[in-house]
């Protein structure tokens, strides 16, 4: 349902009852309550009022865990300012339905030094920065409160890495990302379309599908580089006035509108690399390192990588109450 300003019957009836079921909840984020976001819930498991109040309950729960209600009022105290500069990603216009397009442009990217230097959770937030900002412009654009928006959402990987995306850090962060998307996002894809997909692309597609619902599988478009290939496809959903000219549109830009105040043209700093420190670990060894946190609500990060053989890690953290060392494992 594309743009939508109607629902069906059963829809109706199920929507009312759901509602009935989440009156307890005293929500800050009004927008959750909306019709046009309860009914996604609803649809995403199939009317089902039992399994759509667990996913949705669960949703609060993560989004009170990852401070997402904040995220865009406080982005750059919780995120870094660079880490959220640093993704080439804005919306771009919108569809033939009025539904936003958001555009990633992945080619100006150093994926895996990014992750690496601000680790997951971080590039895990700054996707969801995003995303609350397309459905945020979906609300504020929607002046009916009755039409049901959801997004497209357009990556060009022209110029991309393509080895680092197949690295286990690169991985775990996307096969999370999808996680995350399909349990707390829901019915929200319109469309998607890869541009510019190399010919090892289908490789990395078949690991990533298997954390993909059917139904946001069938709306997935994969392109290779030839332009006339990808321009007649997004042509279907888009119209020609909204895409840049370097994807077949006429639009007066040869690049991707807005997209540079987010783009980071220079190279990642190589701060990363210079505070490494590098052990070799002999077997039964254990490596130890104490780091102090003096200030309250500090943010720890780390990378943490072998080159061969069978070494654990583990996160601890240790304080004093009263005479005794307390000690709690955080990663392991």
């Amino acid at each position: 349902m594309q743009g939508s300003s109607g629902l069906t019957e059963n829809e109706k009836i199920a929507l009312s009852q759901f509602k009935e079921r989440l009156k307890d909840l005293e929500l800050e984020n009004k927008g959750l309550m909306e019709d046009r976001r309860l009914i996604n819930w609803l649809r995403a498991r199939d009317l089902k009022l039992d399994a759509a109040e667990t996913m949705f309950r669960k949703h609060l729960d993560w989004r009170q865990e990852f401070n997402i209600d904040t995220i865009l009022k406080h982005g750059f105290n919780n995120i870094p300012e660079a880490a959220l500069k640093v993704l080439p990603a804005d919306i771009v216009g919108v569809d033939k339905y009025g539904n936003p397009i958001l555009a990633v442009f992945a080619g100006g990217l150093e994926i895996k030094k990014t992750i690496q230097k601000y680790g997951k959770r971080t590039s895990l937030d700054v996707l969801h920065f995003y995303l609350e900002a397309a459905i945020e412009d979906i609300r504020v654009k929607s002046t009916d409160p009755n039409v049901f928006r959801k997004a497209d959402y357009i990556l060009d990987m022209e110029g991309l890495r393509y080895k680092d995306c197949f690295s286990s850090e690169v991985l775990d962060v996307f096969i999370t990302a999808l996680k995350e998307v399909e349990a707390n996002y829901p019915e929200a894809l319109n469309k998607a379309y890869i541009l510019n997909a190399p010919s090892i692309f289908p490789i990395l597609w078949n690991i990533l599908k298997p954390f993909l619902s059917q139904k946001t599988i069938g709306n997935v478009n994969v392109c290779n580089s030839n332009v006339e290939n990808f321009r007649s496809v997004l042509l279907e959903q888009i119209d020609a006035s909204q895409l840049p000219r370097r994807w077949g549109g006429s639009g007066n830009s040869q690049n991707i509108p807005q997209l540079n105040r987010f783009l980071s043209t220079s190279p990642i700093s190589t701060e990363f690399e210079e505070n490494c420190k590098e052990k070799a670990i002999a077997a039964g060894d254990v490596l130890e390192l104490t780091f102090e946190v003096e200030a309250p609500n500090a943010l720890l990060s780390w990378s943490f990588k072998t080159k061969s053989y069978d070494i654990g890690f583990t996160v601890l953290h240790r304080e004093f109450s009263g005479s005794d060392l307390e000690e709690k494992e955080i990663i392991g």
